[in-house]
């Protein structure tokens, strides 16, 4: 019996080896998109000196992990009352990385309305693209501030007819996730000096992304019959600084090889039209399904301890829907 096990482990082992085994694995791809540069607030208190050491931290991450990224960047939200420091965003162009426009103060478009969000996004383009022209670059990516294109067709039509109008490419999320409340209970704890809790944080955090990725792999497969090039949504903030090497090793286990955002939307997935009227943000993967008449079924939320650390830090968590954020 040993011996016909071991020749049955001989011949799975030869053929995965063979070009047809190989043919019949999913290609990965995935894109590293970075929000809320130069430094995201939430949960995690910001000085001009503290936001500088950041930046430099961050960045030398990034550059150690060779992976191709894009920052989207919110000029008008510094330390304080005032705007960012824009020498922090040029150090992301002067390291290699991308940078698009997450509008200049992160509203919410729903709250504030069309006229106004428009204005912030101007706004946040006299600082941006004089910047990328000196590099001999131009503004192209937007990424809408929560993930939010619109609670009516009305204003997800006049925001989607404004951002062409101007030229802009919107920046679609396939790894939508909540890195936001592992980031907060994270920074809390290092500013408690509690390593061991900052670690049991750290690794909740990566598994909680290795159960993200299961998800929208499974839903890829579900809504398109396949698995399109992703895009992984992320932010500036002391957890990523510290854990994205772990989330970088979790992705490359499982076969993802790490492209440029221009690089993954040029899959014809990303090409289908996103029909979402609403009040909350969500996947494109979900959004796409909506074509078809798919159920918008909810990613993976933290575990409840992990919760209730980020209840108990005085913040409750923002009312969502109960299948989008």
């Amino acid at each position: 019996m040993i011996g016909v096990l071991r020749a049955v482990l001989g011949a799975l082992a030869m053929l995965a080896l063979t070009p047809a085994f190989a043919a019949a694995q999913p290609e990965r791809a995935v894109a590293v998109t970075i929000d809320d540069l130069p430094f995201a607030h939430g949960g995690q208190g910001c000085t001009e000196d503290g936001a500088r050491t950041f930046t430099a931290e961050f960045l030398a991450m990034l550059s150690r992990e060779g992976v191709p990224a894009v920052g989207f960047a919110n000029p008008g939200r510094g330390c304080g009352e005032g705007p960012a420091d824009p020498r922090l965003l040029e150090a992301w162009l002067d390291a290699g990385f991308e940078l698009g426009s997450h509008s200049n103060t992160h509203p919410d478009i729903n709250d504030i309305g069309l006229v106004a969000y428009e204005a912030d996004v101007v706004a946040a383009e006299s600082v941006l693209r004089p910047m990328l022209e000196r590099r001999g670059g131009r503004l192209v990516w937007y990424r809408h501030p929560y993930l939010r294109t619109g609670a009516t067709e009305q204003i997800r039509g006049g925001m989607a007819r404004f951002l062409a109008g101007r030229g802009y490419r919107v920046a679609p999320v396939t790894f939508d996730n909540s890195e936001w409340i592992y980031a907060a209970v994270y920074a809390r704890a290092l500013a408690r000096g509690d390593a061991a809790e900052a670690r049991r944080i750290g690794e909740a955090y990566v598994e909680h992304m290795r159960e993200i990725t299961a998800f929208f792999e499974a839903r890829s497969n579900a809504i398109l019959g396949r698995e399109p090039p992703q895009v992984l949504l992320i932010h500036a903030n002391l957890l990523n600084r510290d854990w994205f090497p772990k989330v970088k090793a979790m992705l490359a286990s499982r076969g993802y090889r790490f492209v440029s955002l221009e690089e993954a939307t040029r899959d014809p997935a990303y090409a289908k039209p996103d029909i979402l009227v609403g009040r909350y943000g969500m996947s494109w993967i979900l959004r796409w399904g909506l074509l078809d008449g798919a159920p918008v079924v909810r990613e993976p939320d933290p575990p409840a301890w992990v919760d209730a650390l980020y209840r108990a830090g005085g913040a409750p968590r923002p009312t969502v829907a109960p299948a989008a954020k």
